[in-house]
């Protein structure tokens, strides 16, 4: 909002504000404070990697669901954002020591 205040040249006199408070409140509450509000009180019932990964997902979902409806192309930056997260999410879920074992984990780690 300051940047914004400071770099563009329009005037805050060119936007209706009656047709826009609405949408601005609306915005404001129910999309910011409520999904938020609903969105931590959740996340007392999950675990923190569990939470975690909800929260990497954040970005997947909303390309995703801007994607669907129109709103942006598909892009190659978009597709490899999106593989780099879901990678990341996957060695986050794996179990190494599972894998490893754990004497080449040891291994792994000392060196």
């Amino acid at each position: 909002m300051a940047f914004f205040l400071l770099v563009e040249q329009g005037e805050l006199s060119d936007i209706n504000w009656s047709v826009a408070l609405v949408p601005l409140l609306y915005m404001g509450v129910i999309c910011s404070f409520v999904g938020q509000t609903l969105q931590v009180l959740a996340q007392k019932h999950t675990s923190a990697t569990s939470a975690g990964l909800i929260m990497k997902l954040e970005s997947v979902f909303g390309s995703i669901f801007s994607i669907t409806f129109g709103f942006e192309p598909v892009t190659g930056k978009l597709v490899v954002g999106g593989t780099l997260i879901m990678l990341s999410i996957i060695l986050m879920e794996l179990d190494f020591k599972l894998l490893l074992g754990k004497s080449k984990l040891k291994e792994i780690i000392k060196s």
